[in-house]
């Protein structure tokens, strides 16, 4: 779930449809069909959270991840997919068109609403919701008495979140409609179409981050974090100092983490420096805080010249304390904080952390024993593939 949700930082790109995004989104395309062979048969595609890619096929979700981050300009390519012969790519084009959402969405999702596989139409059914659109609720209707029973809870919920949007929007001013959208944020659908609506939304979120309703605040901080205008960042930072005061509360330290700004540096700093580890985390500094856990996995991917030094540092910090020495046996299953570390320096691919990594492989217990020590040989392997 954490990783997952940092990648709200990529999704819902809003620009033109250039050329280069076509060319981009069929090459993604054609890396998701190259998989094929490992597809699932169509019986076993079932109407849950099952058929998306994972495991095997991981670098096929690596691809529809990638699709969404293009935005509106995937939507053609998502399309042909949503056509495919094997109902598991259907099914994940269609997941891939809900992470897109907006209007443009609608069509395509409408047209495979008839689908012959269950598990395409509950894809489809949670997709269009996402859509924005009234013309999706026709489908979801008829889908809401689809002889298959999660199919028809999908579209009956899916439907009714839908239709409170819709009236949402239909409020009379622009300020109203942000309001009511505002009070929908619980909902993911409705946290979409606030990320849509940009920089008109970003004062209403920000003061609903004092809201009573958890569900708000938590939508807020996500809105925020898509929309990434930098007046969001100094109050989630505030609110997640002070929770940490009482319980530190995760939904801040996220949004901030995969906020969508170049200056969300400066917070990933102040992140990593923070401990906010529960009585039962395990003995420091062998645990590593949540906040800590989503500065790393940021630097993984954003696009910084200081990403390599300040991950280097962290780990050099840890060494010192001679963490990667350590057998942690009733703390292993939580994260390992000089693994992820080493993990996160590995995908950075910087052939400065070698001397660190080194280290690591060399004082690190036998892999059966920790898995810091096989963690650290990959990264080394990755960074001297790459080349540094």
């Amino acid at each position: 779930m954490r990783r997952a949700w940092l990648l709200w930082a990529a999704l819902l790109a809003f620009r033109g449809v250039s050329a280069q995004d076509s060319t981009t989104a069929q090459r993604l395309v054609e890396q998701i069909v190259s998989q094929q062979a490992q597809f699932w048969p169509d019986a076993q595609v079932t109407p849950n959270k099952a058929p998306l890619f994972r495991g095997n096929l991981q670098p096929a979700r690596d691809a529809l991840e990638q699709l969404a981050a293009l935005g509106d300009p995937a939507i053609p390519a998502l399309a042909n997919l949503l056509r495919h012969p094997r109902a598991q790519a259907r099914a994940n084009a269609a997941a891939g068109l809900s992470k897109i959402g907006g209007p443009a969405t609608a069509g395509p999702l409408i047209g495979a609403s008839t689908d012959p596989v269950a598990g395409v139409r509950y894809q489809v059914a949670l997709a269009l919701g996402y859509s924005g659109s009234a013309q999706a609720l026709q489908a979801l209707n008829t889908l809401a008495g689809d002889k298959i029973n999660e199919v028809r809870s999908a579209a009956i919920t899916t439907g009714a979140v839908l239709r409170e949007i819709l009236m949402a929007e239909a409020a009379e001013t622009p300020e109203a409609r942000v309001a009511e959208l505002v009070k929908l944020a619980p909902n993911d659908a409705a946290v979409r179409r606030l990320v849509r609506l940009g920089a008109a939304a970003v004062q209403p979120l920000i003061a609903a981050l004092n809201s009573d309703d958890k569900g708000v605040v938590a939508g807020a901080a996500k809105a925020l974090a898509l929309i990434g205008d930098p007046a969001g960042l100094e109050p989630l930072w505030q609110k997640y100092e002070a929770s940490l005061k009482a319980t530190p509360q995760s939904t801040f330290a996220q949004a901030l983490a995969g906020y969508r700004h170049a200056q969300v540096f400066d917070y990933l700093l102040k992140l990593l420096n923070t401990v906010d580890l529960p009585a039962d985390a395990g003995p420091a500094p062998y645990a590593l805080s949540e906040a800590q856990y989503y500065a790393l996995e940021r630097l993984a991917s954003i696009d910084h010249p200081q990403r390599a030094a300040v991950t280097a540092a962290f780990l050099e910090k840890l060494l010192a304390k001679g963490a990667h020495k350590e057998v942690i046996r009733n703390a292993e299953a939580a994260v390992n904080p000089v693994a992820t570390a080493c993990e996160v320096l590995g995908k950075v691919g910087d052939k400065s952390a070698l001397p660190l990594l080194e280290r690591v492989i060399s004082e690190a217990p036998a892999p059966e024993k920790s898995i810091v020590k096989p963690i650290a040989q990959r990264a080394k392997a990755a960074i001297e593939q790459r080349g540094g």
